[in-house]
């Protein structure tokens, strides 16, 4: 007997499982995987705290028997306990133990989940360029076992990848395409894994493109927001808050508030612990757009101790919405805590061109040169200037029309001789600062997607006009400038 999240199945588990571990006759090994089950349909019914507590009695059983079939349940028991964000360490400890697991038994069953918790902690931890090896290395376990739940799976996570990576077209195409075989096989799920990728993409490219409203009309009438109670189940908020987001880009602001009360008061949010970061991730750019400050700060308090981490799902893919310092970056700015704000954005910046999050790296540039251009402290009007002039052509490239626009819009409102104050053009004052941040002439290639040579070569300019011998100079001018300069 399995839990599947419908409440009277998992209902009749627990009333089982209690009954069978009521007596004193089951064998060790038996206990432990009875413990197991229980401990999986105790999460599904929300009873979190005594789930743990279960799951970590199964596992320490199956331990001392040294049974591998009922470590693998006890495995599969802790990992769902613990898929909250902060138990991202223990989840990266079971993953790598279930692929021991896997290896010792040769079943590629075993060997799928240990790769997709690793999945799904490299996604938490924004390893995006090791999320590509380890779904190569799913493929090729799937082919040995043929499973329609694993090639969903697969889809889903080469849809976030794709998605993380700023590749739009192919993470609709390839959510387009678990839908299918999901509903084929009548998950509950098929709508939620769709809808999630659409909503994240609608971010980034807009409203037309992602496909987003088209998909919602496919939503059962019975997870339609006004038909479900916010405060059960699993995801039950996600129709509201893609609702909000839809007539937000249509420009309903009214319609968008009344999409938004429909996932009711947010403190009453009972999303399950895997999926609480995709939650507050969905439902910031909605407080934002609405201008509920309460809310926002709300969710700034709740992201604030993951600094680090990567706004993601903790038991399957489906979720990836850059650093964690973005989503606070998005906070302090629209709270006017603009000091924060740069500070966080500027982190989310470094960090998405580090990892590949091309699309995050549009967002968090187009944002941070908001947050300067709002601060106006001594050299920030240039400092934005030249950080649109990163993203400009990224935006362009990736098809982000909504960045595109809003790149315009403060070009526009930059007073015209911002960066005439400096001996420096605006792409060389970008340079200037990811110098004085210690990036070698590769990492600044990176970060604004030149080639190493044609980075040494803006360096190499920069010395010249600074008549400077040396990076170090460069980063001293770029300080002192930035907190002289009116």
């Amino acid at each position: 007997m399995e839990a599947t999240g419908v409440p009277e199945w998992d209902g009749e588990i627990c009333r089982v499982c209690e009954q069978a571990l009521a007596g004193n006759d089951l064998p060790d090994d038996v206990r432990a995987r009875v413990s197991a089950s229980y401990a999986q349909a105790l999460v599904y019914r929300g009873e979190y705290d005594k789930a743990g507590s279960v799951s970590r009695d199964a596992l320490a059983a199956a331990e001392s028997e040294a049974d591998p079939v009922a470590l693998v349940d006890a495995l599969r028991a802790r990992q769902l306990a613990c898929c909250a964000p902060e138990g991202l360490a223990e989840r990266t400890a079971l993953a790598a133990r279930m692929l021991e697991a896997a290896d010792a038994l040769g079943s590629a069953w075993v060997e799928m989940w240990g790769r997709l918790w690793r999945i799904d902690t490299l996604f938490e931890t924004g390893q995006l360029r090791l999320v590509q090896r380890e779904l190569t290395g799913l493929g090729s376990c799937l082919d040995r076992l043929s499973s329609p739940v694993g090639r969903w799976h697969y889809l889903e996570g080469a849809a976030t990848l794709a998605l993380a990576t700023g590749r739009f077209a192919d993470a609709v195409r390839l959510a387009r395409e678990g839908f299918k075989l999901s509903s084929d096989m009548g998950h509950p799920a098929a709508i939620g894994g769709l809808s999630v990728i659409l909503s994240q993409s609608c971010l980034h490219v807009g409203l037309d493109q992602s496909g987003l409203a088209e998909m919602y009309d496919l939503i059962p009438a019975h997870l339609r927001p006004e038909a479900v109670d916010t405060t059960q189940g699993v995801a039950t908020i996600f129709p509201a808050l893609t609702l909000t987001l839809i007539r937000l880009f249509q420009g309903d602001r009214a319609g968008a508030g009344t999409a938004y009360a429909l996932a009711g008061p947010i403190r009453s949010w009972t999303p399950s612990p895997a999926m609480r970061m995709a939650a507050w991730g969905h439902a910031l750019p909605a407080a934002i757009g609405l201008g509920r400050t309460q809310d926002i700060e709300f969710l700034a308090e709740r992201f604030e101790p993951f600094r680090g981490q990567h706004v993601a799902n903790g038991a399957g893919s489906g979720t990836y919405m850059g650093p964690v310092e973005l989503q606070l970056g998005l906070a302090a700015a629209a709270l006017g805590h603009l000091d924060a704000a740069v500070e966080d954005l500027a982190a989310a910046v470094t960090t998405c061109d580090a990892n590949g999050a091309r699309g995050y790296a549009v967002q968090a540039r187009v944002e941070f040169a908001t947050a300067l251009a709002r601060r106006q402290a001594p050299g920030d009007l240039d400092e934005a200037a030249a950080v649109l002039d990163a993203a400009a052509s990224e935006a362009g490239q990736l098809g982000m029309v909504p960045f595109t626009s809003r790149i315009g819009l403060l070009r526009a409102r930059l007073p015209a001789a911002t960066a005439a104050r400096s001996p420096l053009s605006p792409r060389e004052l970008e340079v200037a600062r990811l110098v004085a941040r210690g990036l070698t002439n590769k990492q600044i290639g990176q970060a604004l997607y030149v080639s190493e040579r044609t980075a040494e070569n803006h360096v190499q300019h920069i010395l010249v006009k600074l008549g400077f011998s040396n990076r170090s100079q460069i980063a001293a001018w770029s300080s002192e400038w930035r907190a002289t300069d009116a």
